[in-house]
């Protein structure tokens, strides 16, 4: 049996409660995510509309539902790949994104944001 070699739990199924905006380096405005599928301490796996490149660097909004200020972070693509899913019937890219810059302060208010309201979600 392969072993886990995460060192953060992440929290799945996230799609009604947290939103995504991220920018690609230099590029002018902003994209919002599809989806989030997972989020951790280490990083946030998405859905996107948009091919990206592994290795691009990413400028990360993350907004919690209800919660009026957006928590930054800096992240790069560590993995992409096509995917079809029921959620999105059009043609969607799943990219796994390595946070290289979060406030620490930042990973446990996400993570207490779930606690808080009772939300039912998996953490693997």
């Amino acid at each position: 049996m392969a072993s886990n070699r995460r060192r953060h739990k992440r929290l799945v199924n996230l799609s009604n409660v947290i939103g995504i905006r991220y920018r690609c380096g230099l590029r002018i405005g902003k994209r919002d995510a599809l989806s989030v599928e997972n989020i951790s301490g280490g990083g946030i796996r998405l859905c996107l509309a948009e091919k990206l490149k592994v290795g691009t660097r990413l400028s990360i909004e993350i907004r919690l539902l209800g919660e009026k200020e957006s928590l930054p972070a800096k992240g790069e693509v560590a993995w992409v790949y096509e995917s079809e899913t029921k959620n999105h019937p059009n043609l969607c890219f799943d990219a796994g994104i390595r946070f290289i810059e979060i406030d620490p302060f930042s990973v446990y208010k996400i993570y207490n944001y779930f606690r808080d309201h009772n939300l039912n979600i998996t953490m693997l």
